[in-house]
C-alpha cells in the first residue's frame, strides 16, 4: 500500500452507494480518476459495518437510519487483488 494516498478519500462504500441509489434513483455511475490505483496490491471496498457496542449482531449490508449508529461503526472491507500498470490507454 502506497504510503502518500493525495487525492484519495477514501474507498469506495457500496453500502452508502445503494443507499444513494435508493434516494436518488440515478441510472449511470461515473468512476474517475482510477489511475489513482494503478499500482496498489490491494483494492478495498466497503461492504457492510459492524456496531462494536452490539459484538453478536450480524455486519449491516443497509445503511443505517439513525446515524448515531453509524458514528460508532466500522467499516467491513472486502479486499480485491489490484493491478500494476496503466489502467488505462486513452
Amino acid at each position: 500500500m502506497h504510503e502518500k494516498l493525495i487525492g484519495l478519500q477514501g474507498w469506495l462504500d457500496v453500502v452508502a452507494l445503494r443507499h444513494s441509489h435508493a434516494i436518488n434513483h440515478y441510472t449511470t455511475l461515473n468512476l474517475t480518476k482510477l489511475d489513482i490505483l494503478d499500482h496498489f496490491d490491494t483494492i478495498r471496498v466497503a461492504v457492510a459495518y459492524t456496531d462494536p457496542s452490539d459484538p453478536s449482531a450480524a455486519p449491516m449490508t443497509d445503511f443505517p437510519e439513525d446515524l448515531s449508529v453509524l458514528d460508532r461503526c466500522e467499516v467491513v472491507y472486502k479486499d480485491f487483488p489490484g493491478w500494476t500498470g496503466k489502467g488505462s490507454v486513452a
